[in-house]
């Protein structure tokens, strides 16, 4: 379904349960009526993870999962790695707990993304806050820790 609605190549199926099984909360489904129509992955980093970020080499499709924080580790980022709904109402619930993931587990750690699509580049722009990490037309997209306040 991502890969339909986004219009790209996504990562596999095997990846996804590879990174459950270190990070169980890190794909999230919507569904309704028993099929799937929204998906929403995070990936929360170690330091290594930042790094090949910044240096751009981090590869979304296939992470690295020596990079993937486990257990008890304090992220050092946070990498949205995909959201796409099938239909509003979907679209709804994702963005609505990509905004908790955001005010609970992301709050105090610089956050990435990548812009595949123009929809997913306006919702991380003006949503979220984030904007292009390296150049203007960057598909890298980069946000601050938020502020200190409890939400």
């Amino acid at each position: 379904m991502a890969s339909y609605l986004m219009a790209s190549e996504v990562t596999s199926p095997q990846t996804v349960l590879e990174v459950l099984a270190l990070q169980p909360a890190s794909t999230l489904v919507v569904r309704t009526d028993g099929v799937v129509t929204a998906t929403l992955g995070v990936l929360l980093l170690r330091p290594p993870g930042h790094q090949q970020l910044i240096a751009g080499v981090f590869n979304a499709k296939q992470p690295d999962l020596s990079v993937l924080c486990r257990g008890a580790d304090v992220p050092a980022a946070g990498y949205l790695w995909g959201i796409a709904a099938a239909d509003k109402t979907a679209a709804a619930a994702a963005l609505a707990f990509c905004r908790t993931m955001d005010d609970r587990t992301l709050r105090h750690v610089v956050a990435f993304t990548r812009a595949v699509t123009p929809v997913g580049r306006h919702l991380a722009g003006q949503r979220f806050g984030f904007k292009p990490c390296r150049h203007p037309d960057d598909d890298l997209l980069v946000r601050a820790p938020l502020a200190d306040e409890e939400p």
